[in-house]
């Protein structure tokens, strides 16, 4: 090629290069440049390996974990817009083939778990170990504002006409009766106020140990504003430790104050042998027949003399 069509095509090359340098560094505005081609940024740091990720219909990630120890059943949810994460929670409650009801409290806001009035609930795994059984699984809730005719929230949470504030409340045991048998020296209700222990923890002025073959009655009385009418949910919430249902039965019941009889809540099946474990048992409506006078009462307790059980919390929650 001659010289001067090579020079010529070199300064064709320079030329285009200044060309494409000039376009390069034109700054497109961020909105237009994002909707078009995206944009890349860090994800979250992970306390484990995500196997696998799955993009829910309110924005958040729900993850399965696959190292460190981590079971694969154990799921987790991030939300990008907060950075936080949720346990959703497990089967660590249950003893192996045992039928065993457990509640799952979903945390506020609850209005983050609705889109168009839907929510939905996933249960499952990703191991494929063995198979599994559910014999329930629904949501309960209390629903606050205005619920009847005319009924509105006024000043301090008062109620219109049928109206209904939901409002959350827990009772704690205000007295403690040894029906029959014994409890721990120097115990007392004010132990049961709150879930402090896990594990095989043992510190003896944070619960209540019942000798074998011993129940007790706890009182729950309701604030003078409040009215056994009003009430629209109740469960127990309990912190156990003890033995297994296989080896002895602890029962959880509450008395009918209209007939006189205890009604069962439930028993300790729901924990493993001598590890603190929490549960919650729902009240069965209508709940107006389980208190007098504004007080109810709850019997826990067995007539099995083969070992002694210790209680953590035993606080009656509810909404009104």
């Amino acid at each position: 090629m001659p010289s001067h069509q090579r020079s010529a095509l070199r300064r064709a090359w320079v030329a285009a290069g200044l060309v494409l340098l000039w376009l390069l560094s034109v700054d497109l505005p961020a909105a237009q440049a994002q909707a078009t081609t995206g944009s890349w940024q860090l994800g979250p740091d992970l306390p484990f390996f995500p196997v696998h990720d799955h993009v829910l219909p309110d924005g958040k990630v729900m993850l399965w974990p696959g190292d460190q120890g981590i079971n694969g059943d154990d799921a987790r949810s991030w939300d990008p817009a907060t950075g936080t994460w949720t346990l959703l929670g497990d089967n660590g409650f249950a003893s192996g083939w045992v039928w065993t009801p457990h509640t799952f409290a979903m945390p506020t806001p609850a209005s983050s778990f609705f889109s168009s009035g839907t929510l939905q609930i996933r249960y499952g795994t990703t191991s494929s170990a063995d198979a599994s059984d559910i014999d329930q699984l629904l949501v309960r809730a209390a629903v606050g504002g205005n619920s009847g005719s005319g009924g509105s929230s006024g000043t301090g949470g008062s109620s219109g006409t049928g109206g209904s504030t939901g409002t959350a409340f827990t009772l704690p045991c205000s007295s403690l009766a040894v029906a029959i048998g014994a409890i721990g020296a120097g115990q007392t209700a004010a132990a049961l106020t709150t879930a402090e222990l896990t594990g095989t923890t043992d510190i003896w002025n944070d619960y209540v140990e019942l000798s074998p073959a011993s129940r007790i009655v706890c009182s729950y009385v309701l604030p003078s504003s409040v009215s056994a009418a009003s009430v629209t949910s109740l469960a127990l919430q309990v912190n156990y430790r003890g033995p297994s249902k296989g080896n002895q039965l602890w029962t959880f019941e509450v008395l009918d104050t209209t007939t006189g009889a205890w009604t069962s809540l439930g028993d300790n099946g729901f924990a493993t042998g001598w590890v603190w474990t929490a549960q919650a048992f729902p009240l069965p409506a209508p709940l107006t027949r389980f208190f007098s006078s504004g007080t109810l009462q709850i019997r826990y307790g067995t007539t099995s003399s083969a070992d002694s059980s210790d209680i953590d919390q035993l606080v009656i929650t509810g909404t009104r």
